[in-house]
């Protein structure tokens, strides 16, 4: 049996695009944590039709968030647990929330998409500066928390995928391959 892919990174790393194309691919269920993390949200505050993880964060803080992200992970791990093998993207910050890690740690193969930390910040800029790296210098808190995430997601990665200077379909090729050389997928 093949187990679930759980798809780690930084932002914009390709977790949420890779990973559906990859669950279409292997024909699995594909799970944002992402989208757990808003659903959770909008059970707590039905009003909040419009919330996303970023005005989540922006209004309530990073504590608050984490705790949602937490409870998500649970939500995920039954998931995973109950049913047959799926691919999940994780959030790019999951990597600084023990609480919600721990919750996953046996829940799968945990792939971490990395690129550049100069193309990462472009793609991130491109979108607006989130909330998390809002201040007087974002590129250097970017570089700041590339450092710290990089080293996390090494220290419990099963495989790492580089997609520096990769296209949507060279990355995916690249992900693919490298996965169903290690026998991950078929």
């Amino acid at each position: 049996m093949m187990p679930s892919i759980l798809l780690m990174g930084m932002k914009h790393t390709g977790k949420t695009t890779l990973g559906k194309k990859l669950a279409e691919t292997l024909r699995r269920q594909f799970y944002d944590l992402d989208d757990i993390i808003v659903s959770i949200y909008r059970e707590k505050v039905p009003a909040a039709v419009d919330a996303t993880c970023r005005t989540i964060y922006a209004t309530h803080g990073r504590e608050y968030f984490q705790a949602l992200e937490g409870a998500g992970a649970a939500r995920l791990s039954t998931c995973i647990r109950k049913g047959p093998a799926i691919t999940a993207a994780l959030g790019g910050g999951i990597i600084s929330n023990p609480d919600a890690l721990e919750t996953l740690r046996n829940a799968g193969c945990k792939v971490v998409l990395t690129a550049q930390p100069e193309e990462l910040f472009k793609r991130i800029a491109r979108r607006g500066i989130p909330p998390f790296l809002e201040g007087p210098d974002p590129y250097g808190r970017f570089l700041e928390l590339f450092k710290q995430r990089t080293e996390g997601y090494a220290s419990i990665a099963d495989y790492v995928v580089d997609c520096t200077g990769l296209g949507l379909k060279e990355s995916f090729s690249l992900l693919i391959t490298t996965l169903k050389g290690e026998g991950i997928a078929r």
